[in-house]
């Protein structure tokens, strides 16, 4: 939990330098600043919160969705990764996997 509100604080101070907004669809900027005020929220929430992730796997994507728990508050969503499957691969019998750009 400690490791969340640290994040947290980090992240809530966090504000986007004028060059990044600039090169950023708006909508990007939006949800970013919209994450970071959901973290600001688990400012001096009681001990006793939980971190709680979901994974779901459908359709050859996989996603997984990191929450904050806090006692009598609805789960804070502030993590979420989706990954896409693209292929077979020889790992790890042939070494290290390459990005597909």
């Amino acid at each position: 939990m400690r490791i969340a509100l640290v994040a947290a604080a980090l992240l809530s101070a966090a504000v986007l330098p004028v060059e990044a907004q600039m090169r950023t669809d708006p909508a990007v900027v939006a949800e970013q600043k919209a994450a970071i005020a959901k973290l600001a929220k688990l400012h001096g929430v009681p001990n006793g919160a939980t971190i709680k992730y979901v994974a779901t796997i459908a359709d050859g994507k996989r996603t997984e969705v990191g929450s904050y728990v806090g006692p009598g508050m609805p789960p804070v969503e502030f993590a979420k990764l989706e990954v896409a499957r693209i292929g077979d691969t020889d790992w790890p019998a042939t070494g290290f996997v390459t990005a597909k750009l």
